[in-house]
């Protein structure tokens, strides 16, 4: 039998998990809450709210623990939410189509993807299963296999100028996106 030899000083952020915060459609909504460590009494915090979107699955507010977790480590409260994502609840919001005021096909995509990176870059269509598996080793492959059959179901559709709208600019372009992001 092996012995861990842990600190256990108060160094590590609190970790409040499954605090019912709402009641919804006949759903809990729940909250995990995770607190820095305490240097002394009432000490104040910024607070980042982390809202779990997920349209087209259940949602699982552990998936982002470890990363929230390391955000709290740097001084910040982080409170985890869900959302109940059903006709009810969206009928009394008000929802934007956060899309730039143009598509692209996979294959535009692919061109500005092989102008910015340099490497020739194609698309092929595949399942949504077989686009999970493919991205299943990086961790990803539930959330953006979501994200794929979404679009596949037509659920991604659509152009609008609410970007500009709520923020007071338009979007940055994809191209110079992925020009910035790639070259860092």
């Amino acid at each position: 039998m092996k012995t861990l030899q842990v600190d256990l000083k108060k160094q590590y952020p609190s970790v409040l998990l499954n605090i019912i915060y709402a009641h919804k459609s006949k759903k809990d909504l729940h909250l995990h809450i995770i607190i820095p460590a305490l240097k002394k009494e009432q000490q104040l915090f910024p607070l980042i709210m982390w809202v779990q979107g997920s349209a087209f699955h259940k949602q699982n507010l552990s998936l982002h623990l470890p990363q929230m977790i390391k955000v709290a480590q740097q001084g910040y409260v982080v409170a985890m939410a869900t959302m109940v994502l059903n006709s009810e609840i969206l009928k009394t919001r008000k929802s934007y189509l956060l899309t730039q005021s143009r598509s692209y096909t996979m294959p535009e995509l692919g061109k500005i993807m092989t102008k910015v990176t340099g490497h020739e870059i194609g698309y092929h269509p595949v399942t949504v299963e077989e686009f999970g598996e493919i991205y299943a080793s990086e961790g990803d492959g539930h959330e953006l296999a979501s994200m794929y059959a979404g679009g596949a179901k037509g659920y991604l559709h659509g152009l609008s100028d609410a970007f500009a709208h709520i923020t007071g600019h338009e979007p940055e372009t994809i191209e110079h996106f992925l020009m910035r992001k790639y070259q860092k």
